[in-house]
């Protein structure tokens, strides 16, 4: 995105960038949990999690985050990896870059180095764990902000499950990446979940669902921070597309002339009667600016007329020659 806007930029050519994301899929205590989890599973593991909006982190809160995890497993388990183009039923399949893969080991490797735990999955399939791209659906616990998987975009089938309390623990966790795209916040609580929405800086929120806002044509998709500016969708993605022009003419088909005073040659009394008006328009204070206002009127009542501004213009000028 950088080198798109660098290269737009000699030509001074507008651009929208959505780019990457760490979004965070929020589940509150009181969250319905068989709700959540079939959408937390479709959320991380979409596209083999090759998704700007998938769910990349879980922040599951401290109440129920052992039950998360054994009905998360419990689900997986039942899932199947594979091929659907050899006529076998498919929940997951592969991964579209061998080097996107090893990427997602590194940051396996660094959590687990650190402390975190992978209860499902962690490796490619295959002889020995080597097929270039199919890399199973990986449930990665105790995650912390040490790690740089927790901050940094994985773009792979990795549910990376991070620990909170309360809201102000929350607000930090989800704030700690340099990405704001989107998010999704889980409670039966709608005030509560719409409250943690507005404290996540992202472009977009979703509550107690995932990834809809893009489905929504007339709302704006787009991202804050690291994720890019602008949007498409919605009629601010339709400003976005188009240059804006502002036009003027007259209302009535009056075509209102300007003031005797400031018409060219402009009068004697043109400057302080603006300098007046500026004060009127600009004043720093309520005093400044109704002194401004009288002044100006007193000024514009007392201004000569045009033959008599030039008539006095032109005798003073005879004065001095």
């Amino acid at each position: 995105g950088k080198l798109v806007m660098k290269g737009a930029s000699s030509t001074l050519t507008p651009v929208i960038l959505e780019l990457g994301g760490k979004d965070a899929f929020v589940v509150c205590d009181d969250a319905d949990l068989d709700h959540t989890i079939d959408i937390a599973i479709r959320g991380a593991f979409i596209n083999c999690g090759q998704n700007c909006i998938s769910a990349e982190r879980f922040l599951v809160q401290d109440a129920i985050y052992d039950e998360f995890l054994k009905n998360i497993l419990i689900k997986l388990k039942k899932t199947h990896q594979g091929a659907s183009c050899k006529g076998v039923r498919c929940d997951f399949g592969a991964m579209t870059m061998p080097s996107q893969a090893e990427h997602v080991e590194k940051l396996i490797a660094d959590a687990t180095s650190k402390g975190a735990r992978v209860l499902h999955g962690g490796k490619r399939r295959g002889a020995e764990g080597k097929h270039p791209t199919y890399f199973e659906p990986t449930v990665l616990a105790d995650v912390d902000l040490k790690m740089e998987i927790a901050t940094e975009e994985t773009f792979g089938p990795v549910m990376t499950i991070i620990r909170w309390k309360n809201e102000d623990e929350l607000e930090k966790l989800c704030n700690s990446t340099p990405y704001g795209l989107g998010s999704s916040i889980f409670s039966k609580d709608y005030a509560k979940a719409e409250r943690i929405s507005k404290r996540i800086v992202t472009g977009m929120a979703n509550i107690n669902d995932f990834a809809i806002v893009p489905l929504i044509q007339s709302l704006p998709f787009g991202g804050v921070r690291a994720s890019g500016f602008g949007a498409f969708n919605g009629k601010e993605g339709l400003r976005g597309f188009s240059y804006r022009k502002a036009i003027t003419t007259d209302r009535l088909g009056i075509r209102a002339a300007a003031p005797d005073w400031l018409q060219y040659p402009v009068s004697s009394s043109a400057k302080n009667i603006v300098q007046q008006a500026m004060f009127m328009v600009y004043g720093r204070s309520v005093i400044e600016v109704v002194m401004g206002c009288i002044n100006m009127l007193q000024l514009v009542l007392k201004a000569p007329s045009k033959k008599d501004d030039q008539a006095s213009s032109k005798s003073s000028e005879d004065t001095k020659a």
